[in-house]
């Protein structure tokens, strides 16, 4: 049986047993989501404005520290400034950064930063669609490559998800959705 192991915070390590795995892992990504979400979705005092919100991503990545700024109240249609400050690097080479948007694949930036610099990106953004749209930030330097994503709330933010399949009733009554083969 497949065990997950973990450290508390007194130190002491535990294992999770699989039949747990599964509910280690969706409550991990929970709370690493929510804290994306509450991060961008910061509650202001009237009249301020919003600060950059520093990237999570992980202790033995690139290293390259992110952190944006995304306006609030994005509204279908309109275009939008989306602000990428890039800092801590490191290597001698420096760091190779590019920016996708994850649905549709499309990449929008690709560029080198050198040793030592911080280098603002300041990306047009024109959506049609009400949703989150997720921007990937991957960057690779001495080696290690990240990828941190940066939410775009756009109108209510809600997730749409497009019918797909045959919907059919059995005789019995159950109700079955059809799907096509991958090609």
């Amino acid at each position: 049986m497949a065990s997950i192991w973990f450290t508390l915070r007194d130190g002491e390590s535990r294992r999770a047993r699989r039949s747990h795995s599964s509910a280690c892992a969706r409550a991990m990504l929970a709370a690493v989501l929510l804290s994306a979400v509450c991060a961008h979705g910061q509650v202001l005092a009237s009249g301020s404005t919003p600060g950059p919100v520093s990237a999570s991503s992980k202790p033995h990545g690139s290293r390259v520290a992110l952190r944006y700024l995304v306006p609030p109240d994005i509204r279908p249609g309109q275009t939008i400034n989306v602000k990428l400050d890039f800092s801590n690097i490191t290597a001698d080479d420096g760091a190779r950064v590019i920016v996708r948007i994850v649905e549709p694949r499309l990449q929008l930036a690709d560029f080198y930063v050198q040793k030592g610099e911080e280098r603002t990106l300041d990306l047009p953004l024109t959506t049609s669609v009400d949703g989150t749209l997720y921007l990937a930030v991957s960057s690779t330097q001495a080696g290690r490559t990240s990828v941190q994503v940066v939410p775009v709330r756009v109108g209510s933010g809600k997730v749409v998800l497009q019918p797909q399949g045959t919907r059919r009733i059995t005789p019995s009554g159950e109700s079955v959705t059809s799907l096509p083969a991958a090609k």
